[in-house]
């Protein structure tokens, strides 16, 4: 046979899905010239057939005027069954519009155009007399010779030009033979739900669970249901938001990615780009917002490149055509060789119809899928968009498993039908991963430091210490998570210290990186540990000679020669402390080198001095904090964040201080998102960036506001006015106060984790924060302090926030006011160490600012925390987050922190005279500062968060102006 007329071949797709997607890119290959092999297995047998040209159809000697014609977009759904007729003998003409445009024609085994004369090596086949199994039950069946193509709807079939056919048989025909039923004796059903008995425990395939069903990617869930087994469907229902697909993709992503086995994942509503975000996100992990705004960091971005090759070679097809049928992935499923698992996301509750896989059809979806995995012998898994129980029971499965979730819990009930609930599971939402896992065990994957790890921790001067012969080869017992293991026989002087495996964020052990020395080397006065040669032990259960556990996972988390250990801290360790683990490198990059303690005041001349001279000061200077730091935590790294932005704009503008701040002010909204979700990492909590908006959260117009009611101050002490006003009392002079970062010192406050749900009876519960309505305004008659709400007056119901109904509760123990009523509320789950490690690292950084005279710093510092509160609502300034909720309670705290001051002063004595905004307080009739050495007094005076400062002072009444 000859190939005349038809070029090399183009890309040739490896499944038959794959085929499918790349039709118009083959047709096209195709009208240029060029042929593609396509195969189809099916039934076990293998079909090729070659996809060429018209032109190159004829040459070859085809009559293509009796083949059967079809459109391309019906072609593509029928496209096995198009392969399969034209191996058979019958071209398939394929057709846009009236016009043809390729077709198929039969292949030789090796891949070459087969003519009309050779013959077709797939058409004869004697006749089976096997015994059907119930899986071949639904297929059709083979005709022992080859049949007709089947021409599309709409069109008239053509009689082909063939050799007569073979005379009929007579019109009396055999009975069939009966065919007996496929039964399954009960110790093949055993396998399935027990172990096999062997006389040595196997070990189940890295696939599988103990009971042989492929893995969900969550241990706790492969235990529950022994892993998805063969023949079974299985239902996730959830609300949306509540994580369903999560357990689809992750599944799909435990059986192609972790165990190489072929997932052939439907997507219906989804496209192939969200399933590949989540799947990628999960896997590395890596940010699933920034991953799908290509906004990766560095590492991320590294890590990404670095698994491109191993994440593009996984067996998963994601078929997200918008015309998804049931029917469409069972051909699908047919066409992939060694298929493990169908994943269906997602069937939805609500009609859509250009979703096949939708409202009225859901019924018969459910059921075609069950029964697609029982013909197949395949676990299929599939998501839906509800969890309304009456839904559920009206699609008859037999295993559902219902999902709901709270902030980062994800509760999920493993139902059967006849036999109820079976088990419910507590899983956590790594929603920043877009997964679920098992819910976090801060102890369950420490190890022990190597040899080189507790040299690198042991200080100056100190050796090991000797234990008893082949004490190594005993290994230690193990404490209770979070305690510390009682005196042994032998007691050392140094205790066994366990890290978290993998270490922090960048995969070094959670140890700090380095701090600067004082003049007397590393113990000196500066430093935390005891000097070389002292008596005491290196941390707090040194003399236990127990075990520690190390805790925490942040590169924050321990200070300047400080490791955070169970409760207490480890101390003596000073100087670069390096891990063994990948992220080695970077830990003894961000090393500080040694400075002096008498290095000169910093002068601001922009570029590296600048920043060493800053590093100096910063050393140098206690300013009332702790040598470790805020808190006696180390927050260098992220503090260098903000002195490297400095740094630079100073020298992209040549010390042009003005210049250099204008730029950072521009910069200061995305700048302060990275630093607060640096700042996130190793949380105890995973808070939702965009949750579902409530009405009531919304603006009603681009320059206009919600219905949320903040404690807003302009309040003013009209009786005293009145009083000074009338003559009835002395004229008095006002110092008018002004607090410090008020927006910052907010961020202390209790905000909602995840999305709000919506509380019809009402109530107040501490743990939980979000927005409350009360019938009524609460009443406020007390005209010597400020109304906690504010000035606003209005009728009806009014939606307060958390940081306002907090306040009005300490107003009611206080006996000010009634405790408030709230008749509805709308909350999550609450903490308030969201914003805490955030507000501390640019605490330090403002304050080393101000001891520094360095105006950049604290004006670039202002301007971050400030428009880090103001565009975390609806601004488009702000696209990483939309908490509209958040942005009203941080400012309300502030106003509540202003109140607080307020009522401070008067407890002391004092008269307030006026209240207004965030930050100003009017007080008189008596001494606001306290001064050391001298009683009395309320505020400090100075620049700190925890002060106040004068702003101005003045005399009340007002003298009348000439």
């Amino acid at each position: 046979m000859s190939d005349e007329g038809v070029q090399p071949t183009s890309p040739t797709p490896s499944t038959m899905h794959q085929a499918r997607k790349m039709l118009p890119q083959l047709v096209k290959a195709a009208h240029e010239g060029r042929y593609t092999p396509l195969t189809r297995h099916n039934e076990g047998r293998e079909y090729q057939a070659l996809l060429v040209s018209p032109q190159a159809a004829e040459e070859a000697g085809w009559d293509l005027t009796a083949a059967a014609p079809w459109p391309t977009a019906q072609a593509r759904k029928k496209l096995g069954d198009l392969i399969q007729q034209a191996a058979q003998g019958h071209p398939q003409v394929l057709r846009r519009h009236t016009t043809p445009v390729a077709v198929l024609l039969p292949a030789n085994p090796d891949g070459t155009l087969r003519t009309p004369a050779e013959p077709t090596a797939t058409t004869a086949e004697p006749p089976s007399t096997a015994v059907p199994s119930r899986s071949d039950a639904t297929a059709p069946p083979t005709p022992s010779t080859a049949p007709q193509a089947v021409p599309p709807p709409g069109t008239t079939a053509t009689t082909a030009t063939t050799p007569p056919a073979a005379p009929e048989p007579p019109a009396t025909v055999p009975a069939a033979p009966h065919t007996p039923r496929r039964l399954a004796p009960l110790s093949q059903a055993l396998t399935t739900i027990l172990p096999p008995a062997t006389g040595a425990e196997s070990e189940p395939a890295p696939h599988e669970t103990a009971l042989g069903g492929l893995s969900t990617g969550i241990p706790s869930l492969d235990a529950a249901l022994g892993g998805l087994h063969p023949g079974r469907f299985y239902l996730v229902a959830a609300a949306p938001g509540a994580g369903g697909s999560l357990i689809a993709a992750g599944a799909a992503r435990a059986v192609a990615l972790d165990h190489h086995r072929p997932v052939l994942y439907a997507a219906s509503g989804l496209t192939s780009t969200d399933v590949a975000a989540r799947i990628v996100a999960a896997h590395l992990p890596v940010d699933y917002r920034r991953l799908r705004a290509s906004r990766l960091t560095p590492t991320e971005q590294a890590d990404v490149t670095a698994l491109h090759q191993e994440l593009a070679a996984a067996p998963l097809y994601i078929d997200d055509d918008t015309d998804l049928t049931t029917t469409a992935i069972a051909e699908t499923a047919a066409d992939v060789p060694g298929l493990a698992l169908v994943v269906v996301d997602r069937l939805q509750a609500t009609d859509d119809p250009r979703l096949p896989l939708s409202g009225p059809r859901l019924t018969d979806a459910a059921q075609a899928l069950a029964h697609l995995a029982r013909t197949h012998h395949l676990p299929v898994l599939a998501a839906l968009d509800t969890d309304t129980p009456d839904l559920i029971a009206t699609l008859g499965l037999d295993i559902t498993l219902t999902l709901t979730r709270d902030t980062d819990q994800a509760h999920l009930t493993l139902t059967e039908r006849d036999l109820g609930t079976q088990d419910t599971l507590t899983l956590h939402a790594d929603l920043a991963h877009a997964r679920l896992t098992d819910p976090i065990n801060p102890n369950a994957s420490l190890r022990e430091f190597t040899s080189d790890e507790l040299a690198a921790l042991r200080p100056q001067g100190r050796s090991a210490p000797e234990g008893p012969a082949g004490a190594s080869d005993v290994p230690p017992s193990e404490p209770e998570p979070g305690t510390i293991s009682g005196p042994s026989e032998a007691p050392t002087d140094w205790p066994a210290v366990a890290v978290p495996e993998g270490g922090g964020p960048t995969g070094t052990p959670s140890v700090p990186s380095g701090r600067p020395s004082g003049p007397s080397g590393p113990a000196s006065a500066g430093s935390v540990g005891p000097a070389p040669g002292s008596q005491s032990s290196p941390g707090s259960a040194a003399a236990t000679g127990g075990a520690v556990s190390v805790g925490g996972s942040s590169s924050a988390s321990a200070g300047a020669g400080v490791l955070p250990v169970g409760g207490g801290v480890l101390a003596g360790v000073s100087g670069p402390v390096v891990g063994s683990g990948p992220g080695a490198s970077q830990a003894a990059s961000r090393t500080v080198p040694e400075v002096s303690a008498a290095a000169p005041p910093a002068v601001r001349a922009g570029g590296a001095d600048a920043g060493a001279s800053r590093l100096s000061a910063s050393a140098s200077s206690g300013g009332g904090r702790a040598s470790g730091g805020y808190a006696g935590r180390d927050y260098s790294y992220f503090t260098g964040m903000i002195t490297r932005a400095v740094d630079q704009a100073l020298e992209e503008y040549g010390g042009d201080v003005d210049a250099a701040t204008q730029a950072l002010v521009l910069k200061a909204s995305p700048n302060a998102m990275e630093l607060f979700e640096a700042t996130r990492v190793g949380g105890n909590y995973e808070h939702t960036v965009y949750p579902e908006l409530m009405e009531f959260l919304r603006k009603k117009n681009k320059d206009g506001v919600d219905e949320i009611w903040e404690g807003r101050h302009n309040w003013t002490n009209t009786a005293l006015l009145d009083q000074l006003h009338a003559g009835k009392a002395p004229a008095v002079t006002v110092d008018a106060l002004d607090t410090n970062a008020s927006y910052l010192s907010a961020f202390k406050t209790y905000l909602p984790i995840g999305a709000l749900v919506h509380q019809g009876a009402g109530g107040f519960d501490p743990k939980r924060s979000g927005i409350y309505q009360l019938p009524t305004r609460p009443v406020w008659s007390r005209p010597d302090l400020p109304d906690p709400i504010g000035n606003r007056r209005e009728e009806g119901p009014v939606l307060l926030d958390d940081a306002t109904v907090r306040l009005l509760f300490r107003c009611a123990r206080y006996g000010l006011c009634e405790v408030p009523v709230i008749s509805e509320c709308w909350t999550s789950g609450a903490s308030e160490g969201l914003l805490e490690k955030f507000r501390r690292v640019l605490t330090e950084a403002r304050e080393t600012a101000i001891r520094n005279q360095d105006t950049v710093t604290v004006e670039y510092i202002k301007a971050m925390y400030s428009k880090f509160v103001s565009t975390m609502g609806e601004s488009t300034t702000n696209r990483d987050i939309r908490r509209p909720e958040w942005m009203h309670i941080i400012r309300s705290q502030a106003f509540a922190n202003l109140w607080h001051k307020a009522y401070k002063a008067h407890q002391h004595g004092l008269t307030i005279v006026r209240v207004r905004g965030t930050d100003e307080l009017h007080v008189t009739g008596g001494e606001w500062r306290k001064v050391p050495g001298r009683e009395g007094g309320v505020f400090e005076e100075g620049r700190l968060t925890t002060h106040m400062k004068l702003k101005n002072r003045y005399t009340l009444p007002r003298k009348p102006t000439a």
